[in-house]
């Protein structure tokens, strides 16, 4: 028996009529690619943004650790000074060049002795200025026994360190005349002697209007020690500490202070009368630190 229900082949142009038209138009993939190019570019815009914000936390975060780390191994090792039986607690005070040559013009440094690896014996530590990879930025340095100056923190523009007094041995920290302003002492010529106070005009605070005459520094021109103090007088030490982020940022100038740190004005007036004027992130931290191995 034949059957007579069969599907019959249908023609291609049948099955043409049957499929509705597809694809996009021109016009509808100009539309596409444009709200594209527009949600692209809002999420560019958003990650340009935290990618700034990113970098400029971190740069802050940097220079604010090892201002920090800088500032507590000093603190640790003044408060040391003096220990297990050391000759000098505080050996010298010298102002150095970046390459540890004596210089009235450089950064100062301390020389401390006492037991500060707590092994029962007297050590030497020297903490100054230097560049570590000469790449003209400025490091701390810790030089302990002899051993060559080592990394300490990197990105340290300047430090400045102060002493507070008791010449007469009465167990008071002297002040300027009869008042109640302490005498922060430094010897600015390299001379082993306290020989200005840094507190030039008395009012209690360490600031740029103790630059009296105005050339950057403070120094006898404006406030001399007469007669000079000697190194074993000192019963408390005041420290500053300016650190600088190791690049700048991309846009903007984020920086036209001046900084009071110890007796210099950084940077100098004279030749940066508008402050630093860059893109640099820096912080200073002070401290005052009793020196209690001392008395």
């Amino acid at each position: 028996m034949h059957n007579n229900n069969f599907c019959p082949v249908a023609t291609k142009g049948q099955l043409l009529k049957r499929i509705p038209d597809a694809g996009f138009t021109i016009l509808e993939l100009m539309v596409a690619v444009f709200i594209s190019i527009i949600i692209l570019g809002a999420v560019y815009a958003t990650y340009a943004v935290e990618q700034r914000s990113y970098l400029k936390q971190r740069l802050i975060a940097d220079v604010q650790q090892n201002v920090r780390g800088t500032m507590l191994i000093l603190q640790r090792h003044i408060r040391l000074a003096g220990t297990a039986n050391a000759a000098n607690g505080i050996v010298n005070v010298n102002l150095l060049d970046i390459n540890g040559n004596t210089d009235t013009n450089g950064f100062p440094s301390i020389s401390l002795q006492g037991d500060f690896d707590l092994d029962g014996n007297a050590d030497t530590a020297v903490f100054r200025i230097y560049d570590f990879m000469g790449d003209g930025f400025n490091d701390m340095g810790l030089n302990f026994n002899g051993g060559g100056t080592q990394l300490l923190a990197e990105g340290i523009q300047a430090i400045g360190l102060a002493y507070a007094v008791d010449a007469d041995g009465n167990g008071i920290l002297d002040t300027i005349g009869a008042g109640p302003n302490l005498i922060w002492a430094i010897d600015s010529n390299n001379d082993g002697l306290l020989d200005t106070n840094l507190d030039a005009d008395n009012n209690g605070q360490i600031d740029i209007n103790d630059d009296i005459n105005g050339d950057g520094v403070i120094n006898q021109a404006d406030a001399a020690i007469n007669p000079p103090l000697a190194l074993n007088t000192i019963r408390m030490a005041q420290i500053w500490v300016l650190g600088e982020s190791q690049r700048q940022e991309t846009k903007g100038t984020l920086d036209t202070n001046f900084y009071v740190v110890g007796h210099r004005i950084v940077p100098n007036p004279n030749t940066n009368p508008n402050g630093f004027q860059d893109r640099f992130r820096r912080r200073l931290m002070t401290s005052t630190v009793f020196c209690r191995n001392l008395y």
